[in-house]
């Protein structure tokens, strides 16, 4: 008994920091009582009406199959059951807002699950063993400042990923919103599936696998979000149309995965105005085609971007600022680069106008190399690592390039003022320096033999 008393203090103290909390929550075993008591007021309300749920600890789980506006400030739901939602929104144009929910079993159902159009779901804080809120074929629906966070056995990074669940979970729902909502520790922060004309706007995800993650996805707009330490800030694969603008993911570099905006096979997007700053790859792009980065600040990171078996896409002003490696391109020679700031090239412009007339190439070579050998990313800028560079540099007419690069760094919206923690320092880089220069002299001299 003590020791169930204890762990609901610990969700309780959990769910105190959530988005708009007032203070802690009621963890008290003699003041709970079942669920059924609130659902008899939902049972008994008329269509359209307001409940205005009595404030308590509550065990059980909660069914709302009318248009009802249902409030539950200082309302805390214990939910146990492995195989129902704590709350379950099944109307059209129904309304929930202010509860504390505690879904501390496993399973595949979620803490709050919404089946209706037109649905509000506001100001929810939520612990969970699994998903946090659900829209399964919802069209419309408005999803708000709510908390969703693991239950604390989960929290921190030594926590399974694969026990987690995502944090707000979109599957066949067209035409929401996604607003102002607070996730940590979850396993996806958003995700949408099969769902098209979503808005995922200012909503801060940490401590995740992927922040905000489309799949099969249309005319996505996902703008003002934050987030830090998940493996990938925005994970966008098999999309179509929409925005990704004025976001801000910061030291996704936990895992050897880790980028801070990650696309493949991205067609038509508009992709302006972003921070990625202090994260393992800044941009990593592959297979995609028809899509504008544009005034995108991509700074600090071990590489600051890839681009792979891309074309016909645009980057233009852009900002390239200390990140280790600049630029890991292949496969990607028809594509619109111009105008990009690399603060890695010295260009020359002698006739004034702010841009370089000598265009800045991609060198695939390290791409090429440690696509084969992971291992030789160790040699990061090696003395030895930029000689076989050198060396490969002479049939280069097939390079991505940058053919008119800026010589001054471009005042981008939103740009970090300050410079995030520097990714990697050089001693790794040349710690190995002198074994990778012995490797390319045999290398030189086998094929001389031949």
């Amino acid at each position: 008994m003590i020791g169930k008393i204890a762990y609901r203090l610990a969700l309780a103290a959990v769910l105190a920091v959530g988005a708009g909390a007032a203070g802690p929550i009621p963890a008290s075993e003699a003041a709970q009582a079942e669920a059924g008591a609130l659902q008899k007021l939902i049972d008994e309300a008329p269509h359209g009406s307001t409940v205005v749920l009595p404030a308590g600890d509550y065990d059980g789980e909660l069914v709302v199959d009318k248009p009802l506006v249902v409030q539950g400030e200082g309302v805390t739901l214990h939910s146990g059951a492995a195989d129902k939602p704590a709350v379950a929104v099944r109307a059209d144009f129904a309304s929930i807002s202010g509860l504390s929910i505690v879904k501390d079993s496993g399973g595949e159902a979620a803490a709050v699950l919404v089946e209706g159009d037109g649905v509000r779901v506001e100001g929810l804080r939520i612990v969970t063993r699994t998903i946090g809120i659900q829209l399964q074929e919802s069209d419309g629906s408005v999803i708000r400042n709510n908390a969703v966070e693991a239950t604390p056995e989960l929290l921190g990074r030594s926590a399974r990923a694969s026990e987690r669940r995502n944090g707000i979970d979109l599957y066949r729902s067209h035409g929401n919103t996604i607003e102002n909502n607070r996730v940590s520790s979850m396993f996806d922060g958003i995700y949408l599936e099969g769902s098209n004309n979503t808005a995922v706007r200012g909503n801060v995800v940490d401590f995740s696998r992927y922040g905000v993650h489309l799949m099969y996805t249309r005319n996505t707009e996902v703008e003002g979000n934050r987030g830090s330490h998940n493996v990938t800030g925005i994970m966008a694969m098999v999309s179509r149309g929409g925005t990704i603008a004025g976001n801000a993911f910061k030291l996704q570099k936990g895992s050897v995965n880790s980028q801070g905006m990650l696309f493949y096979e991205v067609e038509d997007m508009q992709v302006t105005g972003n921070e990625l700053v202090g994260n393992r790859v800044g941009l990593y792009i592959e297979r995609s085609a028809n899509n504008v980065w544009m005034g995108n600040d991509v700074s600090y990171n071990f590489v600051g971007i890839q681009l792979l078996d891309s074309a016909d896409n645009e980057l233009a002003g852009n900002r390239f600022v200390s990140n280790v490696i600049e630029t890991m391109a292949d496969g990607s020679a028809g594509n619109r680069i111009e105008g990009n700031y690399w603060d890695a090239f010295q260009g020359l412009d002698p006739n004034g106008d702010g841009k370089s007339d000598l265009a800045y190439p991609m060198n695939p070579f390290f791409q090429r190399l440690t696509k084969d050998t992971p291992a030789f990313q160790l040699f990061f800028q090696s003395p030895g690592m930029k000689f076989l560079e050198g060396l490969m540099a002479a049939d280069s007419a097939d390079w991505t390039r940058d053919r008119a690069p800026l010589m001054e760094q471009p005042a981008l919206a939103g740009a970090a003022d300050s410079a995030a923690e520097p990714a990697a320092s050089g001693a790794t880089a040349t710690a190995g320096a002198a074994l990778l220069l012995a490797a390319s002299t045999i290398i030189l001299l086998g094929v001389r033999k031949r």
